[in-house]
């Protein structure tokens, strides 16, 4: 039994390192797979990081499901779980060929309306695991409090706990309003 869990324990742990990339790709930021074409992918634009979201999510569930038909969970729990892992099967299968602009997150939406330039999606971070770990704890910056009683505006100081994604995002939104606004 205890060479089980730490085999079920093993496959969740691929199933975290699959799903932390594909966290990150959703969120914008890792972007440096999206330039790059990979050899299995079929569509016109990379779909990896996504790839990487739902193969984790796939390996979660099928690995949920399987525990809770060895423990004897009810039917109705194991084909609500095979129900959602076939759903997301059809997502990697997808995710391989091509993803639709509903599932899409929008910076990926604005890079490609943006001519798909690999230029734009370097600048993003290269190690998708840094936002997990990085955090930019204790930056002095200002918030917006509620306006003073004289009805000017009131600003605070103090500490604000901003994670990777906004300054990376931020300047990438900055930068593709500046080109709408040039027409490019």
């Amino acid at each position: 039994m205890a060479s089980e869990i730490l085999v079920w324990l093993g496959i969740y742990a691929l199933a975290a390192a699959m799903l932390v990339p594909g966290i990150a790709a959703y969120r914008g930021i890792w972007r440096r797979w999206a330039p790059q074409q990979q050899p299995h992918e079929l569509g016109k634009h990379s779909y990896f990081g996504f790839t990487m979201f739902y193969g984790g999510l796939l390996i979660a569930i099928g690995m949920t499901g399987a525990i809770f038909t060895v423990l004897g969970a009810p039917q109705f729990v194991s084909d609500v779980l095979l129900l959602a892992g076939a759903l997301v099967l059809m997502l990697v299968v997808a995710s391989v060929i091509h993803l639709p602009r509903v599932l899409l997150p929008s910076w990926y939406c604005q890079w490609v309306d943006a001519g798909a330039r690999e230029d734009d999606v370097l600048l993003a971070g290269s190690n998708p695991y840094t936002w997990v770990f990085r955090s930019r704890a204790g930056r002095q910056d200002t918030k917006r409090a509620a306006p003073a009683p004289d009805g000017s505006a009131n600003r605070q100081t103090g500490p604000v706990h901003w994670t990777l994604s906004v300054s990376i995002v931020r300047p990438y939104r900055q930068r593709t309003a500046k080109c709408k606004k040039l027409g490019k």
